[in-house]
């Protein structure tokens, strides 16, 4: 039986939505409904990514620019499909309900330190404002998952931080406190001083509000310091005494690791904010300047095994609580293959792996597009990337065609002065950029529009239906 299909077209100039295609047939009868019209909205892409954005990032006196933006997700006449042209003019999308792929598990950003900083900065009304622009899927973005990161990443405008911060990153000899201060011990608590927190509060009230379901998903960036072995890298880094940054995942701590992962699972429960998943590591095979945390297939594998055997543990969470998917990976396209097939020489503790991470810094989506094939148990998620215009938009769309069943971005606002970060470079401009003037003055850049052509419609439990893929030189498709 047809059943209603919704659409997301990225074109050269904008990306467009259609919706409620239900081709008329005998079926009607049975409760399908004939369309003869096709509901359809358009974003535009003027200025996308454009680094002036970034208004001060340069001359901090710079005024901030007087852009428009043509369409902001906005409705436009219905396609009548009784009279749909047969030259070669147009672009002819054929759908096919009954061929079916992945479903979707949620679309949604990240929690990170410089966007929660610059977000603490309104004023109360202003702050739930932002959040409702988020989560609104009717006039808002449509966001409905968050990655929270596992202390601090090289988005933050604090100092670096795990929850177990040990002087010269060493016990000295000492058993782990599960239960401390952070340095003597294991606490969340610089998460509740520096309003991670309060953010995932926000969400979930303006989520019961708008009567929205959202999740949340995990991710370290590194282990604390004390678990980990130095490296010529990260030797090389300036302030690293605690050794964030850089260094090799030691595996004698793979049990201390699996109990610190999974506190901060009974931490963030205790205050109401159940996680979904983890990922292992954020890009395990990379050393860097900042929080990072080298390890290899072996030891995300063992790692996964040993989280799965800590939650059955777990005095503080219940049953459903404990249903933490565990996703290994998290890194780019280009290493996955041999990363995966490391971990697969060991079943019984592949079995541990619920789902595979990538990030597409490197390589190409059709390595992700196997492993969703090949392994056909496993959940496929597209975890971080910011990149937009129509050339984000049609990676957007091979991602799903390439069986991601979840996109998040990465860093929802800086400031007009492209501020605050540790990141080693200049980011590129985000979805949402605060005036360093005025914390209350946020600009929405077209990110904000293109984002919600495909969070808005594709919800979460929406499957992808076969459809022709177009080309990027015109158009790409994707169905759901």
């Amino acid at each position: 039986m047809p059943t209603a299909a919704k659409i997301v077209a990225a074109l050269v100039s904008g990306v467009v939505a259609l919706s409620a295609i239900s081709p008329a047939s005998a079926d009607e009868a049975e409760g399908v409904i004939a369309r003869d019209a096709v509901s359809m909205t358009t974003s535009s892409s003027e200025h996308s990514q454009d680094s002036g954005w970034y208004w001060n990032l340069k001359d901090s006196t710079a005024s901030k620019p007087n852009w428009s933006i043509s369409a902001k997700n906005a409705q436009q006449p219905k396609i009548d499909l009784t009279n749909v042209r047969s030259d070669d003019s147009g672009s002819t999308i054929v759908v096919n309900d009954q061929k079916s792929y992945q479903s979707i598990t949620g679309m949604g950003t990240s929690v990170d330190g410089s966007t929660v900083g610059n977000w603490w900065k309104m004023d109360e009304a202003h702050r739930r404002s932002f959040i409702k622009t988020m989560l609104d899927p009717v006039n808002g973005v449509g966001l409905n998952s968050f990655r929270l990161t596992i202390g601090t990443s090289d988005f933050t405008d604090k100092n670096f931080y795990t929850y177990y911060d040990a002087p010269n990153a060493s016990l000295n000899g000492a058993a782990p406190n599960w239960d401390g201060d952070g340095t003597n011990g294991f606490s969340i608590q610089q998460d509740r001083d520096e309003h991670i927190i309060d953010f995932a509060h926000a969400i979930q009230q303006q989520a019961a509000e708008l009567g929205v379901d959202v999740s949340f998903f995990a991710s370290p960036w590194t282990a604390p310091g004390w678990m980990k072995t130095p490296t010529v890298s990260s030797q090389s880094y300036p302030d690293n005494s605690l050794l964030l940054k850089g260094g090799d995942f030691n595996s004698a701590y793979t049990n201390d690791y699996a109990k610190y992962l999974v506190r901060y699972v009974e931490e963030y429960s205790k205050e109401g904010i159940p996680i979904s998943a983890l990922t292992l590591q954020n890009e395990p095979l990379l050393e860097i300047n900042y929080p990072s945390n080298h390890m290899t297939g072996t030891q995300e594998v063992k790692l996964a095994t040993a989280i799965k055997s800590e939650l059955t543990r777990s005095t503080v969470l219940n049953a459903s609580q404990r249903d933490v998917k565990v996703w290994a990976y998290d890194h780019n396209f280009d290493g996955a293959d041999a990363f995966v097939a490391e971990m697969k020489q060991y079943p019984e503790d592949w079995k541990n792996v619920d789902g595979l991470a990538f990030h597409p810094y490197g390589g190409v989506p059709a390595t992700m597009g196997a492993l969703a094939a090949s392994e056909a148990d496993k959940s496929i998620h597209l975890t971080e990337r910011s990149w937009w215009g129509t050339t984000g938009s049609n990676w957007m769309v091979d991602w799903f065609r390439n069986g991601s069943q979840s996109y998040n971005s990465w860093v929802s606002m800086l400031d007009s002065q492209g501020k605050t970060h540790h990141w080693v470079g200049t980011p590129d401009p985000t979805p949402f950029i605060q005036n360093a003037a005025d914390a209350n003055d946020v600009v929405a850049t077209p990110e904000v529009y293109l984002t919600s052509q495909f969070s808005r419609y594709v919800r979460p439990g929406d499957v992808r239906i076969d459809s022709t893929n177009g080309s990027a030189a015109t158009l790409t498709i994707v169905a759901f």
